[in-house]
């Protein structure tokens, strides 16, 4: 992951570079699943301000590359922008999948045991 944020700035400029279908591909392919590995053990210390405040902030960088936008400009309106779900949710959907198809009802119990009869 190290290599690949500092990489990234260095192939995409304002006036050539990757296209943004690319960074898009980048990012699902690549950088989503780094971020979303274990999601659903500790997808509940996102809830804390300063857990979410650094994970939000690799999506932001990439955002930002595929927008061309100022740095000022907001996380939310970046998504929107470029059509990215927010980090936070798509955590939040990817815990609550694993749940639903492991059997376990309640994000934060994972891994429980489940009854022979079901």
């Amino acid at each position: 992951m190290h290599k690949d944020h500092h990489a990234l700035p260095k192939s995409v400029k304002i006036n050539w570079g990757l296209r943004h279908d690319v960074l898009r591909i980048i990012y699902i392919g690549r950088i989503l699943p780094i971020l979303s590995y274990g999601a659903p053990i500790w997808i509940e210390r996102m809830k804390r301000k300063h857990n979410a405040t650094k994970i939000k902030r690799v999506q932001r960088l990439i955002n930002i590359k595929k927008a061309r936008t100022y740095r000022t400009t907001s996380h939310e309106a970046l998504c929107l922008l470029t059509g990215l779900t927010p980090i936070l949710i798509e955590l939040r959907s990817q815990a609550r999948i694993y749940y639903n198809t492991t059997g376990n009802t309640q994000i934060g119990l994972y891994d429980a045991p489940i009854l022979y009869s079901k």
